[in-house]
């Protein structure tokens, strides 16, 4: 039931009528800009141009200061912002202090301290296992007294390590070089290192997630070409990610919201640049009435519902999000469930294939999570098969046109597929 909720979801949006999707952030302070954007436990988050930090509590239409004390700079832009805990630990540029952190104690957000380590800032910051990790110069860092000091981590033979992220229990690690770099996975935090590029073309890293319980990474080729990757075993083995309505514009941006995957594109608005999927099979786009200008996609953050995303001017934009509410992580599907014709009218040909013999049902439910007909159910083979169905319901009268979802129930799981009637 889960599962149909998310694929009806991500049909609903599809069958929706026009609305505005797409709205500008406001702007934290003026004149300064919004430099990062963070999904905290409590709030949404940002670090401003002159290193200020604020929080918002209506997804970006308003902001207040998050903590006291924390001084501005003419041009102090923050290039880090974290959580950890009841503990918020920001890095600025240019200006010293750099680096900065915040208690939270019943609720609130005390007074900003200085850190002891202020020599530079510290980019890529993430929290893993209680400790804060980094990029200092060109090397990896990791400290374990929320700021105050930083432990170099090891760097792989023949590679040198300048971003560092998480995913399941693994540090990894990727090189900052386009079409000669390596993707480096460590189970010690970062004192050894394998390679584990395998087939990737370039581990020039745009963007990574985890979905669906795989590690999802996006790399860069060149001229704005890049690739999507998949993999179930963290890294040991990969599989491309092909047939996105993306073509091979390189994805900046990755977000997750409950079962749905957002990724977003780089370049032009042809085609579009934003879009949701549930299993990289079915898309669907997600750029209603953004603004030409604000289209191609450097960043994709979810919180709370909604996503956020940069790129294409200094303006940052949100919408709301599909009400996933109790819906589980996307299931892995054996094989696609698809239809053909599709727009169809009146009669569409449903096809799948079994790994085994099993029962089967497939149902076709309006958007609005109505069964409106069951177009089979009854013991299948192993092997392909082929469905006709004519668009009716179960007492022979024709249904309306519109867009429909149908289900596929079999021993293998559950697979989806959206059907558009035309009349």
């Amino acid at each position: 039931m889960r599962t149909l909720l998310a694929a009806l979801a991500l049909v609903a949006l599809a069958a929706a009528p026009a609305v505005a999707l797409w709205s500008p952030v406001a702007d934290a302070e003026f004149p300064s800009d919004i430099e990062v954007l963070m999904s905290g436990d409590d709030a949404l988050y940002t670090g401003t141009f002159t290193g200020l930090v604020f929080a918002s509590q209506d997804h970006g239409a308003s902001w207040t200061p998050a903590g006291d004390g924390l001084d501005s700079g003419a041009y102090a832009p923050v290039v880090g912002l974290v959580q950890l805990g009841d503990w918020m630990f920001v890095s600025r540029s240019i200006e010293a202090p750099y680096n900065l952190r915040v208690e939270r104690v019943g609720g609130a957000w005390q007074t900003w301290q200085p850190a002891t380590y202020q020599a530079s800032e510290v980019y890529n910051l993430f929290a893993m296992d209680g400790a804060l990790y980094g990029v200092i110069g060109s090397a990896p860092q990791r400290s374990d007294d929320l700021g105050d000091s930083w432990t170099p981590l090891a760097q792989p033979d023949g590679g040198s390590i300048t971003r560092v992220f998480a995913a399941g229990s693994y540090l990894f690690g990727a090189t900052g070089l386009i079409n000669s770099g390596g993707i480096y996975r460590s189970a010690d935090g970062g004192q050894t290192w394998t390679d584990v590029t395998g087939p990737l073309p370039s581990s020039y890293l745009c963007a990574e997630t985890v979905f669906g319980g795989a590690l999802i990474l996006s790399v860069y080729h060149y001229g704005g070409v890049g690739s999507l990757w998949r993999s179930d075993d963290w890294g040991a083995s990969w599989t491309q990610i092909t047939g996105l309505p993306s073509g091979d514009r390189n994805l900046n941006g990755l977000a997750v919201h409950g079962n749905l995957l957002a990724f977003g594109a780089s370049g032009s608005t042809a085609g579009g640049s934003v879009w949701l999927t549930p299993d990289f099979v079915d898309f669907q786009p997600f750029t209603e009435d953004l603004p030409p200008f604000a289209h191609p996609v450097n960043m994709l953050l979810t919180h709370d519902g909604w996503l956020f995303k940069s790129g294409g001017s200094v303006t940052r934009y949100r919408a709301a999000l599909p009400d996933l509410t109790g819906v589980d992580d996307a299931p892995a599907f054996a094989s696609r469930l698809t239809a053909q014709p599709n727009p169809f009218n009146p009669k569409t040909t449903l096809r799948f294939s079994l790994a085994a013999a099993s029962d089967v049902s497939i149902d076709v439910f309006t958007v609005n999570g109505r069964r409106a007909a069951t177009a089979f159910a009854g013991r299948l083979p192993a092997g392909p098969q082929a469905v006709d169905w004519e668009a009716r319901d179960d007492a022979g009268h024709a249904l309306p046109g519109g867009i429909y979802l149908a289900r596929l129930s079999s021993d293998e799981g559950e697979r989806f597929s959206k059907l558009v009637l035309v009349k």
